[in-house]
C-alpha cells in the first residue's frame, strides 16, 4: 500500500509537507455551502488562495500528473500550470485550481458530473417504492435469463431509462398528503420526481443487478448441481450478504483515494451521469457554449432514441442481410 500510494502522489514529500486529500475533492469543498458560480459553471471559491499556497497544490498536481503519465489530461492545461507558476500568476494560479483540483481535470468528466449540489429531496417514500420493485423485479429476470443461452442481462441503463416515466407518472397521480408513521413525517408525493431520487433508485438497481445476477448464485448452483448440497435459505442469504458487502466494504475503505478525489475518472460511470442530466435538465443549450447548436439534451436524446428504434426494424426484421 505505501508503494501504491507514493505512486499517487500521496506519499510524496510535497504532501508530507502539508497538503491533504480533502484538498484535491471534487465536492466543491472551497465553498462551504456549494454556491454555483454561474459564470464558470463551477463552484464559487469561499477564499483566495495565496500565490505561495496555489502554486504547492499545482506542483503537487503537476508532479501526480507526470508521475501517472495521465494520458486523459490535456497537455495545455499541463502547460497552463507551468507558466502559472513560473509567472507566479496569483490570480491564474487560483483559477487553475479551481478547474483543475476542486473539479475535475478532465474536460469530459466535467460536462457530465456537477461539481455542486443542490437541495432536492431523496430519501422519499417515492424512492424507496420504486427502488424496491425495481431491484426485484430486475433481479429476479436476471436470474431467469442468466440459465438460457445465450443469455440476456438487464443492466442499470433499462433501469434508468424505465424508471423516469414511472417516476413522473407517480408525481402525477399520487396526491399531495403528509402522514406520520412512529413519529416521522412523509409525504406520498414530495414535489416533483427529481434526479437525486432518480440516482438513488439506479444506484440500488445497479447495486443488485447492474453487471447481471449476483456472483453467490454460481456457488449456490454448483452447490446443488454439481455436489448435490442443499444447505437451506438461510446459508444462501448469508452467502449473499457476505458476498456483497465485501465490495461494499471495500469501496467504502477506497472511496477516499479512490472517489473523492477530483483527478478520479470512472469512464463507465459518465454514461450514467450524463444520461441523468439528460433526462432532468430541460434548459436551453447556450450556443455559445456548444459551437453552434441550440438543440436542448432532452430533445436530441429523444430524436437519437426515436431514430434508432425506427432503424434497428430493418437488420432486425425487414432486412436482416443488413
Amino acid at each position: 500500500m505505501p508503494g501504491f500510494l507514493t505512486k499517487l502522489g500521496l506519499g510524496s514529500p510535497e504532501i508530507s509537507e502539508g497538503i491533504a486529500i480533502d484538498e484535491i475533492q471534487s465536492s466543491g469543498s472551497s465553498s462551504p455551502k456549494g454556491e454555483k458560480d454561474e459564470k464558470t459553471g463551477g463552484v464559487s471559491s469561499a477564499h483566495e488562495l495565496s500565490e505561495a499556497e496555489a502554486a504547492r497544490r499545482l506542483k503537487v498536481f503537476k508532479h501526480n500528473a507526470d508521475a501517472l503519465w495521465d494520458p486523459n489530461l490535456e497537455s495545455d492545461d499541463l502547460h497552463a500550470v507551468d507558466e502559472a507558476v513560473e509567472h507566479h500568476d496569483k490570480d491564474g494560479e487560483n483559477h487553475l485550481v479551481n478547474e483543475l483540483m476542486e473539479n475535475s481535470p478532465y474536460p469530459e468528466v466535467r460536462a457530465a458530473v456537477r461539481n455542486y449540489d443542490v437541495d432536492l429531496p431523496c430519501n422519499t417514500i417515492r424512492m424507496w417504492v420504486i427502488s424496491l420493485l425495481m431491484t426485484t423485479i430486475g433481479s429476479g429476470l436476471n436470474m431467469l435469463f442468466s440459465l438460457r443461452s445465450p443469455s440476456i442481462t438487464i443492466t442499470s441503463y433499462v433501469a434508468q431509462l424505465i424508471v423516469y416515466p414511472v417516476g413522473l407518472a407517480w408525481d402525477k397521480v399520487m396526491p399531495n398528503r403528509q402522514y406520520t408513521t412512529f413519529g416521522v413525517k412523509w409525504n406520498l408525493n414530495p414535489g416533483p420526481f427529481n434526479f437525486k431520487e432518480h440516482a438513488m433508485i439506479v444506484i440500488m438497481a445497479n447495486a443488485s443487478f447492474g453487471t447481471g445476477v449476483g456472483y453467490f448464485t454460481d456457488i449456490l448452483q454448483a452447490q446443488r448441481g454439481f455436489y448435490k448440497f442443499n444447505w437451506g435459505w438461510g446459508f444462501g442469504v448469508l452467502v449473499a450478504l457476505s458476498t456483497q458487502c465485501v465490495g461494499f466494504g471495500l469501496a467504502g475503505l477506497f472511496s477516499r483515494w479512490l472517489v473523492e478525489p477530483a483527478p478520479m475518472i470512472w469512464p463507465q460511470d459518465l454514461v450514467n451521469c450524463a444520461f441523468m442530466y439528460t433526462l432532468h435538465d430541460n434548459s436551453k443549450t447556450d450556443p455559445a457554449k456548444t459551437n453552434g447548436w441550440s438543440i436542448s439534451r432532452y430533445r436530441w436524446f429523444f430524436y437519437v432514441f426515436l431514430g434508432s428504434f425506427l432503424y434497428y426494424w430493418f437488420p432486425g426484421y425487414i432486412a436482416q442481410f443488413l
